[in-house]
């Protein structure tokens, strides 16, 4: 898509700035391949009555609480900038990274 964005401005600015942008994109991926990634699939029954519970005592989002629930099942830290989501994992007993 990067690619096609530069080809359809084409001029000389853009062209720099999408050669750069391309780099930067490709580099992103290349790291996100390098990393040891797994996508979890629990069943729907073992996470959303959980999750739920968690968002409502914790007074997060559903969205937040479905990462603070993987976090503290899988025993990683949870990395994030939030200070309501970070002040329920210091509850939690969950890391922060």
């Amino acid at each position: 898509m990067t690619a096609r964005l530069c080809r359809r401005f084409g001029q000389r600015k853009w062209q720099t700035a999408c050669s750069s942008a391309s780099a930067g994109i490709e580099r992103f991926i290349a790291t996100l391949e390098a990393r040891p990634i797994t996508v979890d699939r629990p069943a729907p029954d073992v996470t959303w009555g959980p999750v739920l519970a968690l968002a409502r005592q914790q007074g997060l989002s559903v969205y937040d609480a479905s990462y603070l629930e993987l976090a503290a099942r899988s025993g990683v830290a949870l990395a994030t900038r939030d200070e309501r989501m970070g002040a329920a994992a210091a509850r939690m007993g969950v890391d922060l990274a």
